[in-house]
C-alpha cells in the first residue's frame, strides 16, 4: 500500500495531517507525491510515482475525492502508455487506500517542480484546449535525470514487469 505523501500547502488545502508511521509501500510505482499546480483559473494537483516518476494531473475540485481520481487517472495512464490491463488492475489494486503524509524525498519534489514548469508552458503553449491526459502523456515521455535520461514510461514499464 502507498502513501500519498503532499506538500505542506496542499495538506492544507485539503484539511489533512499527516501521518507519521506510514506504511512501506508494497506495490510497484512506490509512493505518490502530490503538489498544487496553479495555472490560470485551472486549480488542479499534480501527482508524481517516487520510483518511476510517472506523472498525473487532476482538478482540485471535490478534494475529498483526490485520491479516487488519483487511482482513476493512474489506470488511464497505465493503459495508454501500454501496461497491459492485467498488471494496471493490480497497481490500481494496491492503491485502495492510501494514507496522508508529509514529503520526504527531495529528488522526486525537484523533479515535480520540472514537471510543473512544463506543464505551464505547456499551458501557455496551447492554443486549444488543453487535455489533462494529454499533458499526462508529454510529461511522461520527458526524459528526467534521476531516471538516468530515461522517461518516466520506460521506468514504469520496467518497474511493472510489463516490457
Amino acid at each position: 500500500m502507498p502513501s500519498l505523501r503532499c506538500t505542506g500547502r496542499l495538506l492544507k488545502r485539503l484539511r489533512q495531517s499527516p501521518e507519521s508511521n506510514l506504511p512501506v509501500p508494497t506495490n510497484q510505482l512506490g509512493d505518490w507525491y502530490a503538489n498544487l499546480l496553479n495555472v490560470d483559473r485551472h486549480r488542479l494537483v499534480i501527482c508524481t510515482s517516487e520510483r518511476t516518476l510517472l506523472t498525473v494531473v487532476v482538478p482540485i475540485k471535490d478534494s475529498g475525492r483526490l485520491r479516487e481520481r488519483l487511482r482513476d487517472a493512474v489506470g488511464d495512464l497505465l493503459i495508454t502508455v501500454g501496461v497491459p490491463p492485467t498488471v494496471s488492475m493490480a497497481e490500481i489494486a494496491g492503491m485502495e487506500t492510501m494514507p496522508f503524509g508529509s514529503t520526504a524525498n527531495r529528488s522526486v519534489l525537484g523533479s515535480m517542480n520540472d514537471f510543473v514548469l512544463q506543464a505551464e508552458h505547456y499551458f501557455y503553449a496551447a492554443t486549444e484546449t488543453v487535455y489533462l491526459n494529454e499533458l499526462e502523456l508529454f510529461l511522461a515521455e520527458t526524459p528526467c535525470k534521476p531516471l538516468g535520461y530515461r522517461n518516466p514510461i520506460e521506468a514504469t514499464i520496467t518497474a511493472l514487469g510489463a516490457a
